[in-house]
């Protein structure tokens, strides 16, 4: 008999936690889903006319279940004549680019306005919306809306005129010429470009060094660019040539102008390097908080990123005081869109 009630009472033990798993189950599968956006707000600086400027934010879902949304012009802005004026993106993603371009002001009017273009682009999907704006600050508001909620994304932007007096503008500043055999070459393309109204008159030499100046400094690194000229299928990220022995990916990494941005899912850039210390430099840093790095399997905590791309022109110190040695940095991006440039490596052999 006390066998017997042993055995109903495991029974009803067993029973009793499969009902709890499968309570559990079903209450994690009921979570509806859940929109999240970062950053809310997005500061594209001064764009003059005829230029350009644009900005990554993160979509996420906190929830379960799929999540689509959709995004429509702006109030006052209107897609070009003969597109259809309900157009909306709506596509499950993980990114919305904002790009705002404002086009050559018209000479002839004296008191013309900016007719400016936003475009929301998608991996697949494009958007364009056009509005005319005057001289100034400018702060616009993109409303999303999906099953997960509806949210109100911000844009600000300084719309200013071209430069009466010439002004100079490369791209890109900094150049990785890589390592060169004795008796070969090395080339690399500069653009540029004069930004303002005025005939710009301009050379290029090899400037000597000076008696004062410290050219140690120069020395302290060297810098290696992530641009690929490799030409791949689905907009993928390709390692060019002279990289591969340093860098090796893993998971699917996309192609933005040449240079390597995570995507769904978890990616991981791994690189391998000899000296003392190595510098990460950032195009767009949308979202950071979904960026983690480990060198030499040591999680690496770093600054603000906002910070590093506004204030430091994208420069994001990792380490430095390391033994000079060989050392391994990882990247691992998970849903996440930041642009990488490239790198800075320290060391007394660089």
């Amino acid at each position: 008999m006390l066998r017997v009630e042993k055995k109903i009472i495991f029974v009803l033990v067993a029973l009793s936690a499969f009902l709890f798993c499968v309570k559990a189950s079903n209450a994690e599968e009921s979570l509806p889903p859940v929109l999240s956006i970062s950053p809310r707000e997005m500061n594209l600086g001064s764009i003059a006319s005829g230029e350009a400027a644009f900005g990554l934010f993160t979509l996420k879902n906190m929830g379960s279940g799929n999540l689509s949304w959709s995004v429509k012009c702006p109030e006052g802005w209107r897609p070009p004549a003969g597109t259809d004026t309900s157009t909306s993106l709506r596509k499950k993603t993980d990114y919305l680019r904002v790009e705002i371009l404002s086009f050559p002001l018209n000479e002839q009017l004296a008191e013309a306005q900016h007719s400016v273009e936003m475009k929301l682009e998608t991996e697949d999907q494009t958007l364009i919306c056009r509005k005319k704006l005057s001289e100034g600050a400018h702060k616009e508001a993109i409303k999303i809306t999906s099953e997960g909620g509806n949210r109100t994304i911000f844009v600000t932007f300084f719309l200013s005129s071209v430069q009466e007096e010439a002004l100079l503008n490369l791209n890109p500043t900094k150049l990785d010429m890589g390592s060169v055999l004795p008796g070969r070459t090395a080339s690399r393309r500069v653009t540029l470009t004069n930004k303002g109204k005025e005939m710009l008159n301009w050379s290029v030499a090899v400037e000597k060094s000076k008696r004062d100046e410290n050219t140690a400094e120069f020395k302290k690194g060297r810098y290696i660019s992530f641009l690929s000229d490799e030409i791949t299928e689905e907009g993928a990220y390709a390692v060019p040539a002279h990289l591969k022995e340093m860098m090796e990916l893993a998971g699917r990494w996309t192609d933005n102008e040449g240079y390597p941005s995570g995507a769904e899912g978890e990616n991981t850039m791994t690189l391998r390097f000899s000296g003392t210390g190595i510098v990460l430099y950032l195009l767009t840093c949308p979202d950071a908080d979904s960026v983690g790095l480990y060198l030499d399997e040591r999680p690496v905590t770093v600054g603000n990123c906002s910070e590093v791309i506004e204030k430091r022109n994208g420069e994001l110190p990792v380490a430095a005081g390391l033994a000079d040695a060989a050392h391994v940095l990882t990247i691992v991006s998970k849903d996440s869109r930041v642009i990488f440039e490239g790198v800075k490596i320290m060391g007394k052999k660089i």
